[in-house]
């Protein structure tokens, strides 16, 4: 969807463009060979990748300034997704799932990347300088503000999800048709949140 968008806001039709698969270090190794012109990579192939000089930053999804010049606000790249059944017959799963993201989103917010990376096992960062690219690339997460360490969904940053689609959707015309304050619930980040003391600021 990201980058269909991206193609739609550039004024590029998607049918002028050839969509390939290739995994993430297939995309890394594409762009390597001159095989694609352009890819959507996760870390720390994207890391690797710049410092080789082998790949530039078109838009950074790791960057809050990027993803708000992007979409005109701020975007909500990941979260946990269910239906309002599933919250209804199985809250306490549900909340315990929640607990478990706001506990690692607090400790990724406070613990130092060089720490996080030595708790990785070897045959994952490497040594080296292998590692020193997954500090750097952990570093990008960290300072880039997308993730926000209370691990709560504003309204603004639900209403520009739903406003990406409406370009996608047949029938969606405008995101004015979605009541978009019932396509998201922080009350279970709010409970656990308390837990250590914190309040949720929406």
């Amino acid at each position: 969807m990201w980058l269909n968008y991206l193609l739609t806001k550039s004024g590029v039709d998607s049918s002028d463009v050839t969509f390939v698969g290739l995994g993430t270090a297939g995309i890394a190794a594409a762009l390597q060979k001159g095989e694609i012109h352009a890819g959507i990579g996760i870390e720390p192939h994207t890391t690797r990748l710049l410092e080789a000089g082998d790949a530039f930053i078109l838009v950074d999804g790791r960057s809050l300034e990027d993803t708000i010049e992007v979409f005109g606000a701020p975007y909500i790249l990941i979260g946990l997704v269910t239906n309002p059944r599933v919250v209804e017959e199985n809250p306490e799963l549900c909340q315990r799932m929640v607990n478990a993201i706001v506990r690692a989103n607090l400790w990724t917010a406070t613990t130092p990347a060089e720490v996080m990376a030595d708790l990785f096992p070897d045959f994952i960062t490497g040594t080296g300088e292998e590692k020193e690219t997954w500090i750097k690339a952990l570093k990008a997460y960290k300072t880039g503000g997308v993730y926000p360490a209370n691990s709560g969904i504003t309204y603004e940053g639900a209403r520009t999800v739903v406003e990406s689609l409406v370009p996608f959707v047949e029938e969606l015309e405008s995101a004015d048709q979605i009541d978009i304050v019932r396509t998201y619930n922080n009350s279970f980040v709010q409970k656990a949140l308390e837990k250590y003391g914190l309040a949720l600021h929406e």
